[in-house]
């Protein structure tokens, strides 16, 4: 299993981020050819307490590399790269992004 995972930091107005995300970054990344599952998880705190470092984390599985390159490289994986950028841009969010797999 392929992942591809970004990390969100923490967003200068949440609520319209995360509507952002919604409405209309998590549809366009539903067009990847080959994605298998989209998953986003909303961070509270760290265990002891204090505040997260990210705000949301994305992750796409795919069946395997090639599949996910082929994904990332196609029409609609560009216009989630575009989207993604105009998004942390809007919301003051810092953007990682890593590829990785099971272990």
């Amino acid at each position: 299993m392929a992942k591809f995972v970004a990390l969100y930091a923490n967003p200068d107005d949440a609520e319209g981020f995360e509507q952002h995300m919604r409405s209309t970054h998590i549809p366009i990344c539903e067009q990847w050819p080959g994605v298998q599952q989209i998953r986003v998880t909303r961070f509270s705190s760290t265990p002891r307490g204090t505040d997260a470092p990210y705000h949301l984390m994305f992750e796409a599985e795919f069946t395997s590399d090639e599949e996910m390159a082929a994904a990332l490289r196609s029409e609609s994986g560009a216009e989630s790269a575009r989207d993604a950028k105009a998004m942390a841009q809007q919301y003051g969010v810092e953007l990682t992004m890593l590829l990785g797999g099971d272990f």
